[in-house]
């Protein structure tokens, strides 16, 4: 009773900054388990003041639901003994998320019922279903009332995609194989799919195929993209993004980020019964080869204006937030404006890892450059409005640099926060704007 009273005050306790709470605490009264070797597999938001949490204790996973000061875990051991080992956690719709599995396939459930441990469904992985047990990841796709789910694999060689159609809500019409006997994929190594806000499906590949981005339509014609017959101006594309409804930086746009640069595919109504038009536009810099020389001796920054060898790529607000590691992007489809985090010396010793959007902030996660495989050296806040950067100093709350900081919305201006280390605990953390 004196350990919930204490987690229902947390939310009354949040102040500027950030404010730990031992999760493993608690779970530990749960399952008697040793919290130092606590780690996080992946976390999601469900709701507003709910999180689900999937961790490892003592090579044991489990489901730990947060919700507005309340921490319970989810499930019998018995039910995760038939889940398997936890790869990840993917939100598919409002309603839904999926648990996506080492071994054992994905596992469909409900949001409203979090704690019910049946599952809607379960996508195995066997004949005539998944075709790989190394799941990239899953993502869902509902346009004019179609609704399907992709997945796709991690296999070294790729093992194409999956296209999981279903009827009647959540029941399963058919399984379909896409890749490059049954399809017209380009290759069987596909790192991302995106949706756009026509109903078309995009595909990117890995870095070694160098063969650009294709394009499934609804009505089941591909187009393939590359530099030959677009403003593409890399042969691998590295993000794709769609923009939303209420995204609209500048009308109806399809992004693509690479090492050279960002274009921007924009449908146009046509007039009348004239068909949709299609207009690219090239804001980065066709790869040439002073290009490669000057990437490979790591001062392409310094001899281009353009924004270059992309690493991270949003669209939030009417505003395109991109992000090198050296530098964040904000674009709103007039102007961009380059800001770098405020550090001693500047980024001479750190690069940026990755960025994200809260409430106005862009979150800048950097890491040293002596340690890219190991350690986030720290996390500074952009305010986009006041163009001004806050640091936030995690050496307050631990002697050691965490190998990983996740951030998630928890509520209106409040972040869930989970700090990986190497050598110790996962903890976690309200972080309040």
């Amino acid at each position: 009773m004196l350990i919930k009273k204490i987690i229902k005050r947390i939310p009354s306790l949040l102040r500027e900054g950030i404010l730990l709470f031992f999760t493993g605490v608690i779970i530990c009264s749960y399952c008697s388990c040793d919290t130092s070797k606590l780690t996080l597999i992946d976390l999601l938001q469900l709701g507003d003041g709910q999180i689900l949490l999937a961790v490892n204790n003592q090579n044991k996973n489990h489901l730990i639901v947060y919700r507005d000061g309340i921490i319970e875990t989810w499930g019998e051991p018995s039910f995760l003994d038939d889940l398997g080992q936890i790869k990840k956690l993917t939100k598919l719709t409002e309603s839904m998320f999926a648990v996506i599995t080492e071994k054992n396939g994905i596992f469909l459930y409900p949001i409203k019922n979090i704690t019910d441990t049946n599952p809607v469904i379960h996508l195995p992985v066997e004949e005539d279903a998944l075709a790989d047990k190394n799941i990239r990841a899953a993502y869902f796709y509902n346009y004019n009332n179609v609704r399907k789910l992709y997945v796709i694999y991690g296999t070294p060689k790729g093992s194409g995609a999956t296209e999981i159609l279903f009827k009647n809500g959540w029941v399963i019409d058919h399984y379909a194989t896409l890749d490059t006997t049954s399809s017209e994929l380009r290759s069987n190594n596909l790192i991302q799919i995106e949706i756009d806000m026509k109903g078309n499906t995009w595909f990117n590949y890995s870095r070694k195929e160098e063969k650009g981005v294709s394009r499934l339509s609804p009505k089941g014609e591909w187009v393939h993209f590359d530099r030959n017959n677009s403003e593409l101006p890399d042969k691998f594309v590295r993000y794709l993004r769609s923009e939303g409804p209420d995204d609209g930086v500048a009308g109806d746009n399809m992004w693509f980020a690479s090492v050279s640069g960002l274009s921007r595919l924009e449908y146009r109504p046509g007039q009348k019964d004239e068909e949709d038009r299609e207009k690219w536009k090239l804001y980065g810099e066709r790869e040439t080869t002073g290009g490669i020389v000057a990437r490979a001796m790591g001062i392409r920054e310094l001899v281009s204006d353009a924004v270059l060898d992309l690493i991270d790529l949003h669209v939030t607000d009417k505003l395109l937030l991109m992000a090198n590691t050296t530098g964040v992007y904000t674009f709103n489809g007039r102007s961009i404006n380059r800001f770098i985090p405020d550090s001693s010396g500047g980024l001479n010793e750190t690069q940026i890892r990755d960025i994200n959007y809260r409430d106005g902030y862009v979150i800048v996660k950097t890491r040293p450059l002596a340690k890219q495989n190991q350690y986030v050296d720290s996390v500074s806040l952009l305010n986009i409005k006041k163009r001004k950067w806050i640091k936030v100093k995690l050496w307050e709350f631990d002697k050691n640099y965490p190998r990983n900081i996740y951030f998630i919305p928890y509520k209106k201006g409040i972040d869930f926060v989970a700090l990986d280390y190497i050598n110790s605990a996962t903890k976690f953390a309200f972080f309040d704007y």
